[in-house]
């Protein structure tokens, strides 16, 4: 029987492949972004990025010497240490960004407050805003709004191609019975939060060919004792901060919650937290990782 996982990353793979024939622009360097806004790039060379992923999104696109600045959630990608850090991008400050002088503003649907945003649109600086949806759909269509932004639409396909080649081979590792996984985030403070649907940890499972153990909830909801046995995992996955957060493998497994489970039938895996979690231009490459995690009998546990 096919399992219903696999369903599911095969319907987002064919939509991706589908998705390299759409586009959200409406002329060359022009887009209508997630408030409808029509967005017109002349040319940018001055660009501010808001959150992890846009800032990933333009270096990949080999735009990286135009941003001139970045909020603080960009700080531990590669090649972004040099860039001017401006605050956390959902508690951006309009005169922070103004003073860098930017020509182009993108994000997602996350950033903010409004109000910072309408005080650098009333300055005459373009905002692009693109969707924050926690799906692959989303994904491919945020890359290729800012290829279309940037005038660099063929790296973008390229970036786009490259993602449903790596989920092909993800695919290739799923066995016929997925591995049941309960994404545990923490930042420390707390035994930490467990992902339902409408996240972006239950995306990715499901892209490695893994079960969502939590699947019957949506967003993240706190751990319990009571919760973690119902979901019966195989798997416990973590960022690599979280683990940190939580003390190590030794805390992770005296946390309340999970003291319980077997250690003899839960693996523990832990991913970098923007690989796994960035849902940008490495989408395809983390589902990778996270299936050979899962499945090669190669992968070890942190």
């Amino acid at each position: 029987m096919t399992q219903l996982p696999s369903i599911r990353r095969d319907l987002a793979i064919a939509l991706l492949v589908c998705g390299l024939t759409a586009t959200t622009s409406v002329a060359a360097g022009t887009i209508v972004d997630a408030h409808n806004h029509t967005i017109t790039a002349s040319a940018p060379q001055r660009i501010v990025t808001l959150g992890s992923f846009t800032t990933e999104t333009v270096m990949a696109l080999e735009q990286g010497d135009r941003i001139v600045a970045a909020d603080a959630s960009s700080k531990g990608l590669p090649g972004a240490a040099d860039k001017a850090t401006l605050g956390y991008y959902r508690a951006i400050g309009a005169e922070g960004v103004l003073s860098m002088g930017p020509d182009l503003v993108v994000g997602t649907e996350a950033a903010g407050p409004p109000t910072a945003l309408d005080q650098i649109r009333g300055a005459g600086v373009p905002v692009a805003l693109l969707s924050d949806s926690p799906t692959l759909d989303a994904a491919t269509h945020r890359i290729e709004a800012l290829g279309t932004l940037l005038d660099a639409e063929p790296a973008a396909r390229s970036i786009v191609d490259r993602i449903r080649k790596d989920l092909d081979k993800a695919a290739a590792l799923t066995p016929a019975t997925p591995a049941r996984v309960l994404f545990l985030l923490s930042h420390g403070g707390g035994a930490g939060q467990m992902a339902g649907t409408d996240t972006i940890a239950h995306t990715m499972i499901e892209l490695a060919g893994g079960t969502n153990a939590f699947a019957s909830q949506e967003g993240y909801t706190p751990l319990t004792p009571e919760a973690a046995l119902t979901a019966n995992p195989d798997v416990i996955l973590v960022t690599t901060r979280g683990l940190a957060a939580l003390g190590g493998e030794a805390g992770i497994w005296a946390t309340p919650g999970l003291a319980q489970l077997s250690r003899d039938k839960v693996r523990l895996v832990s991913m970098d937290d923007n690989l796994l979690l960035g849902l940008g231009p490495r989408t395809g490459e983390a589902a990778l990782a996270l299936a050979t995690h899962l499945y090669s009998d190669s992968a070890t546990s942190p």
